[in-house]
């Protein structure tokens, strides 16, 4: 009997020690994977970005081809408002009338539907 108790604490110890170096493995694995993935999503995001630059690149040559370089700086200064100072205030000033005449309109309203309402329909 001690001579299978003793055989067996050993099996027991040498499967223990077996394990081990299995459960290192495994762990080693995993760590590999995880930084495997780590990899591909770094790649991934990477070739977004290449995906994204060259749409850029393809949308904006459509968009300029058949333009001369002249053309298109003609365009560029107009889309972003390069004119005349003075042509630049007369406009603000519309702006400013007309936006006063609407909250002007728009306060007149305003009266007259209280006054119709208060009044019975008369003002």
């Amino acid at each position: 009997n001690e001579g299978a108790d003793e055989a067996e604490d050993e099996d027991e110890e040498a499967l223990g020690r077996a394990e081990k170096p299995v459960e290192n493995l495994v762990k080693l694995v995993e760590q590999e994977s995880e930084a495997q993935q780590r990899e591909l999503e770094a790649m991934r995001l990477e070739e977004e970005y290449v995906r994204q630059q060259m749409h850029k690149q393809a949308v904006w040559n459509h968009v300029t081809s058949g333009y001369s370089r002249g053309h298109l700086d003609e365009q560029l200064e107009h889309f972003e408002g390069k004119e005349d100072p003075e042509a630049i205030h007369e406009r603000m000033r519309e702006r400013a009338q007309k936006t006063k005449n609407l909250k002007a309109n728009a306060q007149v309203d305003a009266f007259l539907n209280l006054m119709a309402e208060k009044g019975g329909g008369n003002i």
